[in-house]
């Protein structure tokens, strides 16, 4: 992949990778929290538009992943530091039971069956076992916007 002894290329099943509580999209309050508790507070703020966000999913689910997740790996998990929306999407996808109420289960009972998807289903993943490296990923894609320029209409 590259000269960076700290960086691997892997795919990972969706049931191997963790959410990541300390993720700054998230308050204080939420970190050590459950992955289900994660998933909530995604789904009750609109600012996070997981409902549109899911719906392109779903639309594209046959394109190839665009943007890889970005994994920090200690030796207990695998870590998601950056696709966590992403991530909370695919989990809701594969077991809309984890949605925080009836209404948006019922939703996401309604997108899978538009797909194939289980917790087997697998995601290109760039892993780091350094999690400063991790962060300089983030800050380059989320304070930088990756230096992208719009095409404009």
């Amino acid at each position: 992949m590259s000269n960076n002894k700290h960086w691997q290329q892997q795919e990972i099943p969706l049931k191997d990778l963790a959410l990541w509580d300390e993720n700054a999209r998230f308050p204080d309050k939420y970190f050590f929290r459950s992955e289900r508790e994660l998933i909530n507070y995604f789904c009750n703020n609109k600012d996070f538009e997981i409902e549109t966000l899911s719906k392109e999913i779903v639309s594209d689910f046959d394109l190839p992943q665009l943007e890889k997740l970005v994994v920090f790996s200690d030796d207990e998990q695998k870590i998601v530091l950056e696709g966590n929306r992403r991530l909370a999407i695919y989990k809701l996808l594969d077991n809309p039971n984890l949605a925080p109420n009836d209404s948006l289960k019922n939703k996401f009972l309604d997108l899978k069956k538009k797909i194939i998807i289980d917790d087997n289903y697998s995601f290109d993943c760039l892993i780091t076992d350094n999690k400063a490296e991790g962060f300089r990923f983030i800050e380059r894609k989320h304070v930088k916007r990756n230096n992208e320029v719009g095409w404009g209409e």
